[in-house]
């Protein structure tokens, strides 16, 4: 907000005001009178310079500001002024292209300037005007591509390069077997014998419908993880915190340097990291809860968390089943050691101290309770070893 411009303005227009003063003596007002509207005037642009500066910090305080702190105007006022920076970023955006295609404009124009005064060597002006009407086109219908023209623009291109890898990959491979073959061998294929030809060309439609959905649906779950990022910055704060793992950027960037696209780029953040893909999988789940929700990232971080907990629950419980197993066979075989020489109750009353101890020297190995184990060990003695 420009306070300076807008107070200049309001100068500006009070001195108009006053040039069109009439020129009747009569109707004229006195010094004294003129004197009185010029302070007027001033303490006029003075207040309305102190109620813009005010405005200006309150708009700022504002955004410092985290959403619960604010209460229901300011959240509304708030939500306002982030989607007049949204719009002044889109308008920056466009209004780089458009600054390109006006230097290429120009650049065009002094071009056939040159041509049409023989300053350089017409053939090469030419070429060169080519180039640049040739990228100028090529701006200017990108500019009115929508979303969904490029995204058919890249399955496009992303087919026709799996079919070449496919031809490559499965020449030698037998026909029936083949995902993709040249047109003159699948005419030569119809040549001899049309019924497997034509079954193995609805199997190749079949297979490229599927490979364009799914496709398709990678690209959507890469860019739905990564616009929820963007728009929540906030609450990934938090999320990250949290769950550093799923800070991807340094290796997403290294991917891109690689020349991956973005399908490969998600396919391989899922394969390289566990708790990356279960987060997506959380956001596919219910995307309307986490990617309508300011607090989106959080509650994906609480969902988390509940099923990494239950993983680690089970394999709390196996680990334990298998020291008790461990636990009830040394048990058995100390008892069975003990049961030969045992023949009356007061021949295990004399080897008790003795086995007592073997128990105690087994939990310490196996970091148990002793106390436990030894009580375990009594009840299984007296339930007759059941």
């Amino acid at each position: 907000m420009d306070i300076d411009k807008k107070a200049k303005e309001l100068l500006e227009e009070a001195k108009k005001l006053r040039k069109g003063e009439s020129k009747d003596a009569s109707s004229a007002p006195s010094a004294e009178t003129k004197k009185t509207k010029e302070e007027l005037e001033k303490e006029k642009l003075d207040k309305e310079k102190v109620d813009l500066e005010a405005k200006a910090k309150q708009d700022e305080e504002i955004l410092k500001k985290k959403d619960e702190e604010l209460d229901a105007d300011e959240k509304k006022r708030k939500g306002e002024l982030l989607e007049v920076q949204k719009k002044d970023d889109e308008k920056k955006e466009k209004s780089n292209v458009q600054k390109r295609i006006d230097e290429l404009t120009a650049s065009r124009k002094t071009l056939e300037k040159d041509v049409l005064a023989e300053k350089a060597d017409k053939e090469a002006i030419k070429a060169q005007l080519a180039k640049v009407e040739a990228e100028l086109g090529t701006l200017k219908k990108d500019l009115s591509k929508t979303p969904q023209d490029i995204l058919k623009e890249n399955i496009k291109k992303e087919m026709s390069t799996r079919r070449e890898k496919y031809i490559e990959e499965d020449k030698k491979l037998d026909k029936t077997e083949r995902r993709e073959m040249i047109q003159e061998e699948l005419d030569e294929w119809k040549n001899e014998d049309w019924d497997s030809a034509n079954e193995w060309i609805t199997r190749r439609s079949l297979r490229r419908v599927r490979e364009e959905e799914g496709y398709v649906q990678q690209k959507r779950d890469g860019e739905m993880f990564s616009n929820l990022l963007k728009k929540q910055s906030e609450s990934e704060k938090k999320l990250i915190e949290k769950h550093p793992e799923l800070n991807v950027a340094e290796r997403t960037k290294a991917l891109e340097e690689e020349g991956k696209k973005p399908d490969e780029i998600f396919k391989t953040l899922c394969e390289e990291n566990p708790k990356y893909k279960l987060a997506s999988e959380i956001l596919k789940s219910s995307p309307e809860k986490f990617v309508l929700s300011e607090k989106g990232p959080e509650l994906i971080s609480e969902e988390l968390d509940k099923r990494l907990s239950k993983v680690n629950e089970t394999s709390e419980v196996e680990e334990m089943k298998k020291e008790l197993a461990e636990v009830k066979a040394e048990l058995e075989r100390v008892k069975s050691l003990d049961s030969p020489i045992t023949s009356n109750r007061s021949s295990e009353t004399k080897n008790e101290p003795e086995m007592t101890s073997e128990l105690r020297n087994l939990s310490k190995e196996l970091g148990l309770d002793e106390n436990k184990v030894i009580a375990r060990a009594k009840k299984r003695e007296e339930s007759g070893g059941r």
